[in-house]
């Protein structure tokens, strides 16, 4: 008998280690994610989580560091969340290690007070007598919230930091408040105060933590519909409902409950008022049909069907949390435009169940029930588009909080329907344990596979190319899906190209005017060599919407490469064309705001090429080389950086133009210490060597070169121009020849020249015709440079 009771104590302190250790160990894995999707703009392009604005800053932005006043602003305030990114930063960098063990740590602590709400509330508001069976219940509703798989999103990806906060200040508010009313009057006051303040960090760490004073007052709401059935008379609904107006009244008539109430209300308004404070000069965002295609149907009649559909695909993904996508846009749910569609005969048995559900909660005083509807249906409100329209329709983030009330009711009502079950059945004992066997066994069965799917998950956010992947799968139709797909697959390898077309196709195809899929398609071309379908699409997408300094940035850059290849041909008036082109869309994205590097570094090359001032040009060339020191430093898109070498290349001509030689000398060192193996370094290098009259240093550069580059006419001919000087005249004549053969059908004027030339020196320097002098031709590498 003691060993059996001392087993009962240790069995009983599982519902709490047990669940806990389970989320640290499902989740654990994850430490090893990027930095990857959102996690981008809410940190490495934030400034107020980069520290690199002041401190007080971040009270006036958004969530992703943008002025919270302005039009385009999403709204979101969270300056609580980004405080915990800006100390995670300051600590340990851009290191995503501890940022996602943080994650991790906060999940596992919110899982252990969710295991003391659940203790409480199964011990204090059910109507089940035996201890054993509060206990298993208590186990089963908190292992089932350590393993469910919708919490795999705000736990793997850093900016689910704002759910994991809030709903680490949620539970707080409530456990306090809870505590409360046990306590004292002094103590009572310090702890309602306490509560109203972890409730305000809630909803400063996300919006909808604001709704935890909302679960303060469903609390006192249970308590007087559940009252002790010594004190209840018949019961019904009706009868209930006056106990509950009663025993409401009963409890606000105390003075500590009146304040508590009092402060409940106050507090949501104090926290609207700052909101609209910061949003007095600012208008709502207007969701696009990318992020909420819902709000912009015409007919009031449709969006009702459509969100009432969607509030059942939210408890489905909670019941049935398979298919888990990072996106659910447009195309991703399509709208009920029908009264006959079948899926609102779905939506009608939904909201029968959940209705069915209350009455049961509300007539049977069980408050287990009451507590899981208010846990889930209170934080679901502001997600649920009933009163304002939310940029996202479904999101897996937005379940984090409502998780809490499923996984509390979900393991109570089997139970009960089971026990219902074998009541009306009149089972034998061994056909109810073969039953229980046979539960059992089914439980163990789901619980591995919600083990499995969250690890699984999990890991499929490590990276943008598995998210995005996993996504395809589940919203194939989904054009941000597509679209973020084929971005990744061209910023992974340039071969990729062919099959990030396929899926920026479909996209175009489904929505002509998309300017993101536009602008990617534009770098998919360029990437192909395909640079007038580039410009055509940069444009395309820049027609759409003027304001795009990124996109000019690239169709300046992709202008500029067709000028240099129409300068190739000799095509000089169309070369002097698009040099114009360039530089138009490359001052108009400065002019705009842009900071990439890449346009600094591109209006330098074109300033160059226009023969326009060279101090300004060389400005535009140091611009573009902090920048990109800046943003490797700041852990940056690596996709944005530029080749350093490229640009210093491009300051050495503009300093050779001005007579700066041994700036421009320096330049090319410094390019080749970022890439000894740039080929246009070594060879514009060597031009300015040999212009300088150091020709061993000039052929140097010449031969390293060469061994890259041994068919390059341009080189070639540097070469023979360098012997030449050196008076080495017939190996110079046997490089302009070799020059020219690989020209072909377009041979340039200036070599041809420089043939001639060498071909008269040779004949006045033998006194015979060109045919009859003999010399050495041109090998593998430098002719006569041992002699140099």
């Amino acid at each position: 008998m003691p060993n059996s009771r001392s087993n009962f104590q240790i069995l009983q302190s599982y519902p709490s280690l047990l669940p806990t250790l389970l989320t640290f160990l499902i989740h654990l894995p994850t430490i090893n994610n990027g930095i990857v999707w959102d996690d981008r703009a809410a940190l490495t392009l934030n400034p107020d989580s980069m520290a690199t604005r002041p401190f007080m800053e971040l009270f006036r932005n958004d969530f992703w560091g943008q002025d919270i006043t302005h039009d385009d602003s999403h709204k979101s305030y969270r300056p609580v969340a980004i405080m915990s990114l800006r100390l995670n930063y300051l600590t340990t960098g851009l290191n995503p290690v501890p940022i996602h063990l943080c994650n991790i740590i906060i999940h596992t602590v919110i899982t252990y007070l969710f295991t003391l709400l659940t203790s409480h509330v199964v011990n204090t508001h059910s109507t089940y007598t035996k201890p054993s069976t509060k206990m298993y219940l208590i186990l089963a509703i908190n292992i089932l919230f350590s393993i469910h798989p919708v919490h795999t999103e705000p736990v793997s990806c850093i900016v689910g930091r704002s759910d994991l906060l809030s709903g680490l200040f949620y539970l707080s508010t409530i456990l306090i408040y809870i505590r409360s009313q046990l306590a004292s009057s002094l103590k009572k006051a310090a702890l309602l105060f306490l509560a109203v303040l972890t409730g305000f960090l809630s909803s400063m760490s996300k919006e909808t933590g604001v709704t935890c004073f909302g679960i303060l007052v469903s609390i006192e709401i249970i308590k007087a519909l559940t009252v002790s059935k010594a004190k209840a008379k018949k019961s019904s609904l009706p009868l209930d409902l006056k106990s509950c107006a009663y025993n409401l009244f009963r409890h606000f008539k105390a003075p500590s409950v009146a304040v508590a109430t009092l402060i409940m209300l106050a507090a949501p308004l104090l926290i609207l008022k700052v909101h609209l404070a910061l949003h007095q000069n600012a208008s709502l965002y207007k969701w696009s049909i990318l992020e909420n295609d819902i709000s912009l149907l015409s007919s009031k009649t449709h969006r009702i069907m459509t969100y009432g559909y969607v509030h059942f695909l939210y408890f489905f993904k909670l019941l049935y949390p398979k298919n888990l996508c990072y996106d659910y846009g447009w195309k991703c749910i399509n709208s009920v435009v029908s009264i006959l569609d079948y899926r609102n005969v779905i939506t009608v048995t939904f909201y029968f169940f959940v209705g069915k559900l209350a009455y049961e909660g509300a007539t049977k005083q069980n408050g287990v029930y009451l507590y899981s509807g208010a846990l889930t249906v209170v934080p679901f409100l502001p997600a649920s588009n009933l009163f304002f329209p939310v940029g996202t329709i479904l999101g897996e983030r937005l379940l984090y909080l409502p998780s809490m009330g499923f996984c509390l009711g979900l393991p109570v009502v089997l139970f009960d329907f089971g026990s219902y079950v074998i009541a009306s059945l009149q089972l034998k004992k061994s056909s109810v344990k073969v039953l229980k066997l046979v539960m059992f066994g089914g439980i163990a069965v789901i619980a591995t596979a919600c083990i499995y799917k969250s690890v699984f998950r999990g890991l499929e956010w490590r990276d943008e190319l598995t998210l995005f992947q996993s996504a395809l799968t589940v919203c194939p139709s989904s054009l941000k899906v597509l679209n973020n797909l084929a971005t990744v697959l061209i910023n992974i390898d340039k071969k990729n190209a062919p099959e990030a077309k396929v899926h920026l196709d479909k996209a175009i195809g489904m929505h002509p005017n998309y300017p993101s899929a536009l602008f990617n398609l534009g770098l998919v071309h360029y990437v192909m060599q395909e640079e007038e379908l580039a410009v055509e699409r940069f444009e395309a997408s820049i027609a759409i919407i003027n304001y795009q300094p990124k996109t000019r940035a690239y169709l300046a850059q992709c202008l500029l490469t067709i000028a240099y290849k129409l300068q190739k041909n000799n095509q000089w008036d169309l070369a002097q064309e698009y040099f114009g082109k360039t530089l138009y869309q490359s001052d108009a994205s400065i002019n705009q705001g842009c900071d990439l590097p890449l346009i600094f570094h591109v209006r330098c090359a074109v300033g160059h090429e226009l023969k326009l001032p060279g101090a300004e040009n060389l400005e535009y060339c140091d611009i573009a080389i902090r920048l990109n020191d800046e943003r490797k430093a700041n852990g940056g898109d690596p996709n944005e950086f530029i080749l350093t070498e490229n640009t210093h290349n491009a300051a050495a001509l503009v300093l050779r133009n001005l007579n700066r030689f041994d700036e421009a000398a320096e330049r090319y060192r410094l390019g080749l210490i970022a890439n000894p193996d740039c080929f246009e370094l070594l060879v514009n290098a060597g031009g300015l060597y040999g212009d300088l009259g150091y020709h061993d240093e000039a052929m140097q550069y010449y031969s390293r070169a060469l061994q890259m580059s041994p068919d390059s006419p341009e080189l070639i001919t540097n070469i023979g121009w360098l012997l030449e000087l050196k008076g080495h005249l017939q190996p110079a004549r046997q490089h302009y020849i070799k020059a020219l053969e690989l020209l072909g059908d377009y041979p340039h004027p200036q070599i041809v020249n420089n043939l001639k030339n060498v071909e008269v020196r040779i004949e006045q320097q033998h006194n015979m015709p060109i045919d009859e002098v003999e010399g050495p031709g041109v090998g593998g590498d430098v002719s006569g440079q041992d002699e140099l």
